[in-house]
């Protein structure tokens, strides 16, 4: 592997791990948001679009929406 591949290879992991770290942080601000008794989002048509140079992939995106729907569809406290 060239210096250059592994430069590439080094970005996209950080890159990555800053796009988790942002969904994490967006997924606990919901749920902050959701026990101080009102609802964030509505349940039923929200979805997070996370665009950056490259590829996300398909399982990051579907688990992101999946921890969002499940907090959003939690009963009132």
């Amino acid at each position: 592997m060239t210096s250059e591949s592994k430069f590439r290879v080094f970005i996209a992991f950080k890159v990555d791990q800053k796009v988790t770290q942002v969904a994490d942080d967006v997924i606990q601000h919901l749920k902050a948001a959701y026990q101080e008794g009102f609802r964030a989002v509505k349940p039923s048509g929200f979805h997070i679009t996370l665009v950056y140079w490259g590829d996300i992939e398909r399982g990051l995106m579907l688990s992101i929406n999946k921890k969002i729907t499940d907090v959003c569809d939690l009963p009132p406290y």
